[in-house]
């Protein structure tokens, strides 16, 4: 199951949150420039919650992606495993006859 830390949609669902964070930085500055004009304060809105629905999009393809990747960590089987093999390396060493 190593199919490395920058996959396709992990990268993608990167990208989407960093777009998501500078449309809503730009959106925020154009809302308060134009705030008298109804025209622009309605369309920062409409965009910020946008970045909204882009940012949810992004963090669902980073979780599942990254979900998977540490899936095994939550397991009890892993951590038995694990120290069983740890004991194993030090009992060799400290056995090991001179």
């Amino acid at each position: 199951m190593n199919k490395g830390l920058l996959s396709g949609k992990f990268s993608l669902g990167i990208g989407l949150i960093f777009v998501s964070f500078l449309i809503a930085q730009i959106v925020k500055v154009t809302f308060f420039l134009y705030i008298t004009d109804a025209t622009y304060r309605n369309g920062s809105i409409a965009f910020y919650v946008i970045s909204w629905l882009v940012f949810l999009i992004g963090i669902w393809l980073v979780g599942k992606e990254y979900y998977d990747s540490i899936k095994k960590y939550t397991t009890l089987k892993f951590y038995h495993e694990s120290v069983v093999e740890g004991t194993r390396k030090v009992a060799e060493k400290v056995l090991k006859k001179p």
